[in-house]
């Protein structure tokens, strides 16, 4: 019987705060015979950790066209080795969001080598480029070119299902995966809110996932009763800072790892996902927090994002309007509830996400779609 072998090619480098790909890549690496990663990532500064010398780091010389050049040639010969090694023996290559460098050259191995070469679409960059400048519209014509490459694979996963049409890849297999987590047993706690209600927001400060209307919803209430604790980082940060400067009950935390945010999380009375509509976060978003911020026991406030599974509806609470005044009504809607309902639907938000989003459970769903693939 032919062994089953998987080349992954992600983002990851250990030590950065890469839960996602370090948490899917411990569970596949459990389902394959064996399991080589390619990091695509151009960092300067690499974690010195054991893991990350098991690693093959595509060369960069951080130079555009030259770049995309060198690192196709580099992926296809440590590609064509690979495919050597596992001759008669069943190949798969899972491409995480890649460039269109390592899109080409995954063809190119899927024409040679008959390989199956898989999509995993979790995000797109397009949403990202902003400018007009020469080396914006250059980056977005590569993105562009990525993703119509992807349409010649053999299949795709991603987390909204809004993707598949969009890119045009319905006519091939597509199956839709989730955001995970690795906790082993149960451990649910509930923490009754405190006079003084902390609102906590962690993520990138960025337009689409509502900073500014979140800041304005600040302005509307009690500094007395609410305060709002931001943690992370992104282009919106001066506007954060602005309003730090201005309001007391607004305070910018910084960044924090993973581990110490689970306790921030746990320790606030309100979590909040005010992302808003956008048509790139719309196609392809599913804010990753979501699934950290259920597991919390905290109660949690989002607006009805698009990928928002139907699911979530009987245990997160809502966002009507998408828009500084109606954050904050909702947020002093959710706090005259009984503090019963907060606790039940807490429990119910955190009982769903530890039963459906194990990594183990979503591995062998991907691995059990990659095995209905001719």
């Amino acid at each position: 019987m032919a062994g089953k072998h998987c080349l992954f090619v992600g983002h990851i480098l250990y030590g950065r705060n890469n839960i996602y790909e370090e948490q899917l890549l411990s569970s596949l690496s459990k389902r394959f015979d064996s399991l080589e990663i390619i990091s695509v990532n151009k960092a300067l500064e690499i974690p010195d950790t054991e893991e990350n010398k098991k690693i093959r780091r595509l060369k960069t010389v951080h130079r555009p066209v030259a770049d995309e050049v060198i690192r196709f040639f580099d992926f296809l010969a440590y590609g064509i080795r690979w495919c050597r090694r596992k001759k008669n023996e069943d190949r798969v290559i899972i491409l995480l969001s890649a460039p269109v460098e390592v899109n080409a050259g995954a063809l190119w191995l899927k024409r040679i080598f008959g390989a199956k070469v898989v999509n995993l679409i979790i995000d797109t960059a397009l949403g990202n480029i902003l400018s007009n400048s020469l080396w914006d519209r250059y980056n977005r014509l590569c993105f562009q070119k990525s993703e119509k490459l992807c349409r010649k694979m053999t299949a795709s996963m991603a987390l909204n299902r809004r993707v598949f049409p969009y890119l045009q890849l319905e006519d091939k297999p597509c199956h839709i995966t989730k955001i995970g987590h690795s906790l082993q047993e149960p451990d649910w706690k509930y923490r009754p809110a405190g006079e003084k209600k902390i609102l906590v927001y962690t993520g990138t400060l960025i337009y689409y996932d509502g900073t500014s209307q979140l800041l304005e919803a600040m302005t509307l209430l009690d500094p007395e009763r609410y305060e709002l604790h931001i943690y992370g980082r992104g282009p919106e940060e001066s506007l954060v800072r602005q309003y730090q400067s201005q309001y007391s009950h607004i305070k910018l935390m910084g960044y924090l790892p993973n581990k110490e945010m689970k306790a921030v999380m746990a320790s606030a009375d309100l979590l909040i996902n005010p992302r808003v509509d956008n048509k790139m976060t719309d196609i392809f978003g599913f804010p990753s927090k979501m699934v950290e911020y259920l597991l919390s026991g905290t109660p949690v406030l989002t607006t009805r994002f698009a990928a928002i599974p139907e699911e979530y509806l009987d245990f997160v609470h809502l966002i009507d309007c998408q828009t500084g005044s109606g954050i904050a009504q909702a947020i002093e809607g959710l706090f005259r509830l009984p503090e019963d309902v907060r606790k039940q639907m807490s429990k119910k938000a955190y009982d769903y996400t530890f039963m459906h989003h194990g990594y183990r459970c979503i591995a062998d769903e991907m691995v059990a779609f990659i095995d209905t693939l001719d």
